[in-house]
């Protein structure tokens, strides 16, 4: 089911693809992770979020995020926003809590 819920959001409300920048709350979860993957096959460059360490590790073990960031840790908005790592976020996909919200530029 949750490739089902990811692939409604993503691919046909969100229509993303080659070139966009998606950002995954929730990134560990069964939910995030199929984000993350359905991203990468439409060409996307996925940011992955993850409230701590360990979460952010197993993401990374999993090699699936371009980017896996441990909301803990860093500031985001800091860490976003920095010149050389600057990234245009052109899509939010929001899987906490059973609610699903994709915003679109």
């Amino acid at each position: 089911m949750m490739f089902v819920t990811a692939y409604g959001a993503l691919i046909e409300d969100a229509k993303v693809g080659k070139g966009d920048f998606v950002l995954i709350s929730a990134a560990s979860s069964s939910v995030g992770l199929a984000a993350i993957q359905i991203a990468n096959y439409a060409g996307a460059t996925s940011i992955a979020l993850t409230r701590n360490i360990s979460q952010k590790e197993a993401v990374t073990a999993k090699r699936a995020a371009a980017h896996v960031i441990a909301t803990d840790e860093v500031d985001l908005v800091r860490t976003l926003t920095r010149p050389k790592h600057k990234l245009l976020i052109s899509h939010c996909y929001v899987c906490e809590g059973g609610m699903v919200m994709v915003q679109a530029d």
